[in-house]
């Protein structure tokens, strides 16, 4: 039987990442750091790809963050690409160049597609999805469809969590990603210190006992309960499931499920599971690679 392989990649803020596909699982997998010049995002789109493809693949999907049109594969803008010339074609680009059947969906929706399907919440009709890296993504799947929106702007993260708070990267204030994100993390722990850090240090100093990398993670867990909480409240679903870089820190996750109980009226509110990914470093990949088929999954 001829083999249907699919790419998959996860075009991040920081990292872009893509794996061969084949029966839902990667075969083949590349990773390389964003650019910020030129068009670079156009161009290392086409670079991983390329890296992967062989006669066999049928189909690429592609992973994006940010404003994006699935239908016409089109990013309009996204705040970790300052450098990007928008709007960004990205279905035409990639289907000029080789010549295969684009899919384009958002980040975190291929997160929960994935998690939905194949991981922590395919036995319940319910589920919504959560990244914390670079930024903060969110989706709502019932029925392991994806619940759009009438814009495709579902943006738990730009919710209002403190009047007058911190600035958000997108420019607005007080919005939930701006306490709980890879930016949040180096923005609070620079407002604390007067030093300026990459997220990886923040925790290793947290690993070691540093009292001001120890206190920032515990205040981006108190906000990471309020956001789970709104989730609770606003979609009554079935299961959270958490994932994205940020998600495997230590403080993090754990203390933010029992502090949301706190924060929940109803008993039954508690029933809503908050858990990890399955596969929180290869989720948005398959998600990538389950889009395709968007009759099923659309």
């Amino acid at each position: 039987m001829t083999k249907q392989d699919i790419i998959g990649i996860d075009a991040g803020g920081t990292y872009i990442k893509a794996g061969l596909v084949r029966n839902d699982k990667i075969i083949n997998f590349r990773k390389i750091s964003v650019a910020r010049q030129g068009k670079f995002l156009a161009n290392q789109l086409i670079d991983i790809t390329q890296q992967l493809i062989t006669p066999s693949v049928k189909t690429i999907g592609v992973a994006l963050p940010g404003n994006i049109d699935p239908k016409k594969g089109i990013l309009h803008y996204c705040h970790h690409y300052a450098n990007c010339l928008f709007p960004l074609p990205v279905t035409k680009i990639l289907k000029t160049r080789f010549r295969l059947p684009i899919s384009v969906a958002h980040d975190v929706d291929c997160f929960g597609l994935s998690e939905a399907v194949l991981g922590k919440g395919k036995k319940y009709p319910i589920v919504t999805g959560l990244t914390i890296g670079t930024g903060l993504g969110f989706v709502l799947l019932i029925d392991k469809k994806i619940y759009h929106g009438s814009q495709n702007l579902i943006e738990l993260g730009h919710t209002i969590v403190q009047k007058g708070g911190a600035k958000c990267k997108c420019g607005g204030i007080g919005h939930l990603e701006s306490y709980v994100s890879g930016q949040a993390m180096i923005t609070l722990y620079q407002k604390k210190t007067g030093k300026k850090k990459n997220t990886y240090e923040i925790v290793a100093a947290a690993k070691k006992g540093e009292r001001a990398a120890l206190s920032i993670i515990n205040t981006i867990s108190d906000y990471l309960a309020v956001g789970l909480a709104n989730i609770i409240y606003s979609y009554n679903p079935d299961i959270i499931v958490i994932g994205g870089g940020l998600s495997i820190i230590p403080g993090l996750v754990g203390p933010a499920r029992q502090k949301v109980k706190k924060l929940l009226f109803y008993p039954e509110q508690l029933k809503t599971k908050i858990v990890k990914a399955k596969t929180p470093y290869q989720s948005n990949i398959l998600g990538a690679a389950l889009i395709t088929n968007r009759k099923k999954y659309g």
